[in-house]
């Protein structure tokens, strides 16, 4: 849960991956559903926060949904 008063660059999670290859770097990215940019991603960790202009507001937008991608280097 992501409380209505929460700060700008609050986390909110943290996406995890596994690859079969070892020693690959990875990029993270939101690539869908980021209504009105409330959350920006950490490239090189995952880790998501509460953006600038976060419209955090229970009665409006109960939840989020976001769409992340991950890509490595081969």
């Amino acid at each position: 849960q992501i409380a209505e008063n929460s700060v700008v660059g609050s986390i909110v999670g943290v996406v995890g991956v596994t690859d079969p290859d070892a020693g690959q770097h990875h990029a993270f990215s939101i690539t869908a559903e980021n209504d009105a940019g409330a959350f920006v991603i950490d490239a090189a960790t995952g880790t998501i926060t509460v953006a600038d202009n976060a419209p955090l507001d229970f009665e409006t937008t109960p939840t989020f949904h976001l769409v992340v991608t991950v890509t490595d280097d081969g």
